[in-house]
């Protein structure tokens, strides 16, 4: 089924039946792969990138015709918690201190590929070894 599809590629999976309600009343505005269109670009630079807490329920985004919506073409910002826990792998490379929850503690190997892939210049600074 084509709602199925669209659900299965939904960021937020909240009013299913809500959702397959609107979903057939704007199949009578557009088509299904414009709808999909829509939903890969949200997924991708728009708000359903972020994080799932602040994204519209997906009965609301159909009913609201946000498949037409345009976003610019850079990705969503990181979020907070995002950015902490890059910050938590630079500084326990570079220190050896871990200063983020004990339970989610990555080695140091792990750590700096983290902060590598964050962004972080790591290569000029003296690398703790534990």
């Amino acid at each position: 089924m084509r709602f199925e599809e669209f659900w299965k590629e939904y960021p937020r999976k909240i009013e299913k039946p809500e959702a397959r309600r609107e979903y057939h009343k704007a199949l009578q505005r557009t088509t299904h792969e414009v709808i999909m269109e829509g939903l890969r670009r949200f997924n991708t630079l728009g708000p359903g990138a972020g994080e799932k807490q602040f994204i519209i329920y997906p009965a609301r985004w159909l009913k609201r015709d946000r498949w037409e919506d345009e976003y610019e073409d850079v990705p969503v910002e990181k979020s907070f918690g995002e950015r902490q826990e890059e910050s938590w792998m630079y500084t326990y490379v570079t220190t050896g201190e871990w200063r983020g929850p004990e339970n989610r503690k990555p080695s140091i190997e792990q750590a700096r590929e983290r902060a590598i892939k964050a962004g972080f210049k790591i290569d000029n600074v003296v690398k703790f070894r534990g």
